[in-house]
């Protein structure tokens, strides 16, 4: 999936997201030039696993243990999440509600359930 969205030229990257961290508690950025197609495509499958997700949900999801304590959690950070929301946005994979909790639409569905249903059928048929 994230050779999708880098494939689209819909996707608009930044100047920021080779210098910014994933997570408060990282101390580099990610070194894969990719991440952020990676990012998107992570927080499409937890759209499809969770159907409705806010920002701070997913900044939940992606935190980490700092030291590696169990009180000592820092979030994952919430302008990489809300860019990759936008983006996903603008090409119609994610939709808002009333409440402003995004969903993925129903046409991005339908393509991750195809999808999984080609890779199931080509795994069946190597074995």
């Amino acid at each position: 999936m994230p050779n999708i969205y880098k494939k689209s030229g819909q996707i608009i990257i930044p100047s920021w997201v080779e210098i910014c961290k994933s997570s408060c508690s990282k101390k580099n950025s990610p070194s894969d030039s990719n991440w952020i197609f990676k990012r998107m495509a992570s927080i499409v499958i937890k759209f499809y696993i969770y159907r409705q997700l806010g920002i701070n949900q997913l900044r939940k999801m992606y935190s980490s243990k700092k030291r590696n304590k169990n009180y000592d959690r820092k979030s994952g950070s919430g302008k990489i999440i809300r860019f990759s929301i936008n983006q996903l946005e603008k090409m119609k994979i994610l939709s808002k509600n009333s409440l402003g909790k995004s969903f993925l639409t129903k046409k991005a569905q339908n393509d991750i359930d195809t999808r999984s249903a080609k890779l199931i059928k080509f795994i069946n048929s190597n074995k």
